[in-house]
């Protein structure tokens, strides 16, 4: 049994919002329904077995985009040893050990990271999930175009047995106007889309994960993923419960789903399991808390890995990330 110390860098770094919690609630929430029984969490770093740092998804909120605010943080100062992170920023530049949705193959270091499921909740899928809903579609995206070309190819497919829509403009137009019923009116819409579709295509983003995946295998749907790059977390079958198409192949969807389309029904049913027995509600305290245990038992010169990570903070996409994220951590900061 191991005593798990929970917290997010968010309270202490500036402007400090609620919402950066968010992730931290879901990990505090799951512990206390855990189906396993075998870990516990403890309010005492000193105390602690494992310190999990558990962060939004945003590269300027919480740990900040370089996890600067967790190197800052007198918890990790004091027990770097016993340290990890959750984070599902896009880009990673992996300074700390721990859970990693969006991780690229490229950076993929299994003695220090493992990548794995997305800690955020739909609130409209938790009440439509219930709701018995034929889909009508053989596949479905419902998205945004501009976070990338695998994006924008799949969205000029033509097929009637596909909806394929890009929303960006009047979502952002909703979130911008603070329009809250706007917004939740194109949620609505994307989980309705899920929900009609045998399968959900999950093309890469900014990053190479993708948060509709999971929530595809949540809502017993079949996960179609387009991301060449992507680490899939350990646990599930994934060739029993998804389909991997490869980002130069986006143009054979229908052929490859029209082929797979006699099995949709057994593999969303294998999706739906998949995700209870690995990143649902009841186990994703405890799935957490095995990975890190599992990392911390490897042996490796961290600090020499660290130093290693830290030069890909010399690569000029990554300081371009950093001036961004510094600019927008000001504008933040005046606006408060």
């Amino acid at each position: 049994m191991a005593k798990v110390h929970l917290l997010s860098a968010a309270p202490t770094c500036k402007p400090p919002r609620l919402d950066r919690l968010a992730a931290l609630r879901i990990v505090e929430e799951s512990a206390v329904k855990d189906r396993f029984g075998v870990h516990q969490t403890t309010p005492e770093p000193d105390q602690a077995d494992i310190i999990l740092f558990v962060e939004t998804n945003n590269d300027d909120a919480g740990s900040g985009p370089f996890f600067e605010w967790i190197l800052r943080h007198p918890v990790y100062r004091k027990h770097a040893a016993k340290c990890f992170i959750h984070s599902g920023m896009d880009h990673i530049v992996p300074i700390l050990r721990g859970i990693y949705p969006s991780i690229e193959k490229h950076r993929y270091d299994p003695r220090r990271m493992r990548s794995g499921s997305y800690l955020l909740k739909n609130e409209f899928l938790d009440a439509s999930h219930r709701n018995e809903v034929l889909p009508k579609w053989l596949g479905s995206f419902i998205g945004s175009a501009r976070s990338d070309v695998v994006r924008q190819r799949l969205l000029k497919l033509q097929d009637d047995r596909l909806l394929l829509k890009d929303n960006y403009e009047g979502f952002i137009a909703a979130i911008r106007a603070k329009n809250t019923e706007g917004v939740n009116a194109f949620k609505r819409q994307y989980v309705d889309g899920l929900l009609e579709s045998k399968f959900v295509l999950c093309p890469r983003g900014i990053g190479v994960s993708s948060i509709r995946l999971f929530e595809a295998m949540e809502a017993q749907r079949v996960p179609v993923i387009y991301a060449d790059d992507w680490v899939p977390p350990d646990g599930p079958d994934w060739d029993a419960c998804s389909i991997r198409i490869a980002e130069g192949d986006v143009e054979r969807t229908v052929e490859i789903l029209t082929a797979a389309e006699p099995r949709w029904a057994q593999m969303a049913a294998s999706a739906r399991t998949e995700w209870e027995t690995w990143f649902g509600d009841e186990v994703i305290f405890h799935r957490l808390t095995e990975t890190c245990l599992l990392l911390q038992k490897s042996t490796h010169n961290e600090s020499l890995a660290r130093l290693s990570a830290r030069l890909n903070l010399l690569h000029p996409r990554s300081f371009r990330r950093f001036v961004r994220a510094r600019k927008r951590y000001w504008r933040a900061l005046k606006n408060e």
